[in-house]
């Protein structure tokens, strides 16, 4: 395309580029060389990146195999140093990509929600949600951090969902020893927004019950 572009003499812009980067990003495998040429090929040209930009190259470094973290948060860093404010796209892709490598980046995904803060950007409850599985599956589970999440979802006005308090249900039994109370307030905020507890959830407050002689009434 560009030097079909050039053969007609029509100078690529910001969109033509940005489209083509689409491409790479859309593509499977993703084509990670092609990604990086392109961005290299805008600097020559003189043309400035927009978030668009950074969020297609995010999302490419993401989806290779293995995906790229750690170029992922440097284009993050990029974006700082060129002055191009980035949008929750942005760190929700970052955040939800720390959450689920192996191994788990959970340090790395609450950096990211802090700079989300700082920068008054607003987290969505799927990003709140992957930060609060990443802290449920870590080892050991950590517990505060998850319920500090949900305090957060609260001050933002977010309303937590089954995903939500299912996950800190089986994190505060997953603890050692249990969070009961936890447990029961959060089975009462369940029962209040009209939820259901996941077959999970089920079995691991069945065993809670068994494993710490926990009346039957308590949940």
């Amino acid at each position: 395309l560009l030097e079909r572009m050039e053969e007609l003499g029509v100078a690529p812009d910001l969109a033509t580029f940005n489209f083509l980067l689409g491409a790479c990003a859309k593509a499977r495998p993703v084509l990670v060389d092609d990604a990086i040429a392109f961005q290299r090929r805008m600097e020559g040209c003189g043309i400035a990146p927009d978030v668009i930009t950074f969020n297609t190259l995010i999302k490419v470094c993401v989806h290779d195999t293995p995906a790229r973290l750690d170029d992922a948060i440097g284009h993050l860093r990029q974006m700082d140093e060129l002055g191009v404010a980035p949008n929750l796209h942005t760190f929700d892709t970052l955040i939800k990509w720390c959450a689920k490598a192996g191994p788990l980046r959970v340090d790395d995904a609450m950096g990211l929600l802090q700079q989300m803060q700082e920068r008054e950007v607003v987290p969505s409850v799927h990003v709140l949600n992957d930060l609060i599985a990443a802290c449920t599956n870590s080892t050991p589970p950590r517990v505060d951090d998850a319920m500090g999440l949900l305090q957060q979802m609260h001050d933002y006005g977010i309303t937590p969902t089954a995903f939500t308090l299912n996950r800190l249900i089986g994190c505060c039994v997953a603890v050692d020893p249990p969070r009961v109370q936890s447990v029961v307030k959060l089975q009462k905020q369940m029962e209040e927004a009209g939820l259901e507890p996941d077959a999970v959830t089920t079995t691991v407050l069945a065993r809670l019950r068994e494993r710490e002689g926990v009346r039957d009434n308590l949940f």
